[in-house]
């Protein structure tokens, strides 16, 4: 998936002829074919380009690439993932690169596991070969009838998948703890120059020493000045689309210095009431900052890794931040936020406000993140026209032309500040739409699109026109 690809389609489906002016990490900007006074620039929560001058078009597909016995890669981006696609028990079948160094997962078996650690296997990797369909290479059966695996290259990670069709494919647990969780364990190898952080601590990988953590791990160098990835902790979701389930990381060394293991557990309880299939995700992200970029927020409470939300009542909020290379005072032509639909037929019925600020500060998890912040006094009824979001589609607002021009109209605004949106349903309204987040897929974060007269030339850097066409 090239992003960036996909944004300058778009622009000349509409205006045949328009020419890139500007890039930057997360968003592009095209010149009016006709009218050199305006401009149609799109950005997103997440990069879609790379490169020192972030001059480069991010592309996740993965290519055939038979570097170091793997198969596949992707390698337009400012990170590096290859794939074994040809046997997925054949060992080492994943390496993340960055930066002179090198990060490898290698799936071992799943497993029921207790809080005594008293292990029961459910399934070992099978001898089966992946289908590669753009980002995605998919592993059908790789444990078995009923429980695929697939990695999935994203523009700042890369999704690992276990999906498991039916609970009955699963045995039922032996062990005899009182805390049963499911296990999927992977096997470590990283390069000399890098560690895990956990909880802010240098992993010491003493043996057999296990560390668990519900927070995320970072992967910096040795000298733990630069985090290269980081592991969120694990979540689960099913098919109902509102049930997620936040999982535990565990780390350890078992045998000789490179005899290092990750597992990833997610409890009992929640996979039994689950609706199925699910899938669980341990994703590896190359880029911490973005998921302060958007967030939801139920009641008080503000999360900033959920992987998607249904906004469903008054007191649940989805905000989101992008920023804009826009001059101070421009006149905006059109402007709509766009956020992805998962599921279908759910009524949008939302009321769309703008911060009023000079610059949107990243989200935080403090209560009431998102309501605290002062909305313009222009906010914007959504409802889609009164035509219920499908899945797998993209929304858009309603027009916001008024909110957006007078904020970037403040004395304060400056071109590459960050604008902020958020929603809440319409008071008396019905609204249902559940929204994917930059944390479930940055590919399918949210977007917003905006077109603005300047009344003069391209305010933007000429040199860039028609570079990546």
């Amino acid at each position: 998936m090239n992003l960036a690809a996909e944004a300058r389609a778009l622009v000349q489906a509409k205006y045949p002829g328009a020419a890139v002016i500007e890039r930057g990490r997360g968003f592009i900007c095209h010149q009016h074919p006709t009218d050199p006074g305006r401009e149609i620039f799109q950005t997103q929560v997440g990069p879609m380009h790379y490169g020192a001058g972030n001059d480069q078009e991010i592309d996740t597909a993965w290519v055939a690439d038979t570097t170091d016995g793997f198969t596949h890669a992707m390698t337009a981006n400012d990170f590096v993932t290859r794939v074994r696609g040809d046997q997925f028990n054949a060992g080492n079948i994943f390496r993340f690169e960055k930066d002179g160094e090198t990060l490898a997962f290698d799936p071992q078996s799943i497993n029921w596991i207790d809080e005594n650690t008293s292990r029961q296997q459910i399934a070992i990797k099978q001898n089966v070969a992946g289908t590669f369909n753009d980002d995605t290479v998919l592993f059908t059966g790789a444990y078995g009838s009923g429980i695929d695996f697939s990695y999935q290259n994203q523009t700042a990670k890369l999704q690992k998948l276990i999906i498991i069709d039916d609970f009955a494919t699963l045995p039922a647990p032996t062990v005899q703890g009182n805390d049963v969780l499911f296990e999927a364990e992977f096997s470590l190898s990283l390069s000399s120059g890098i560690n895990f952080w956990i909880d802010g601590v240098e992993w010491s990988r003493s043996n057999n020493v296990r560390v668990q953590t519900v927070d995320r791990i970072e992967v910096r160098t040795s000298d733990g000045s630069t985090v290269l990835w980081h592991l969120d902790y694990p979540r689960a979701n099913d098919s109902s689309g509102n049930n997620e389930a936040i999982g535990q990381l565990e780390v350890r060394r078992q045998g000789g210095p490179s005899s290092l293991f990750i597992c990833v557990r997610i409890p009992y309880d929640w996979m039994a009431a689950a609706s199925y299939p699910i899938e669980i995700d341990p994703t590896v992200d190359a880029q911490v900052g973005a998921s302060a970029d958007d967030a939801s927020q139920n009641g008080s409470t503000v999360s900033i890794t959920g992987s998607n939300v249904t906004v469903n009542t008054t007191s649940l909020h989805c905000g989101a931040r992008w920023q804009l290379a826009i001059p101070n005072g421009a006149t905006i032509d059109v402007s709509y936020a766009s956020y992805y639909s998962l599921n279908a037929n759910r009524p949008v019925d939302y009321t769309m406000s703008i911060q009023d600020a000079d610059t949107a500060a990243a989200f935080t998890t403090t209560n009431d993140d998102i309501t605290d912040r002062t909305a313009h006094a222009t906010t914007v009824d959504w409802n889609n026209g009164g035509v219920n979001a499908g899945s797998g589609e993209w929304i858009d607002t309603d027009s916001l032309n008024t909110p957006i021009e007078a904020v970037i109209g403040r004395a304060g605004w400056s071109s590459g500040n960050y604008l902020c949106g958020y929603y809440t349903e319409r008071s008396g309204g019905a609204a249902g739409m559940n929204v994917r987040l930059y944390d479930g897929d940055s590919s399918n974060a949210p977007k917003l699109h905006v077109e603005y007269s300047t009344g003069g030339g391209p305010t933007g850097s000429p040199w860039y026109t028609y570079a990546q066409q």
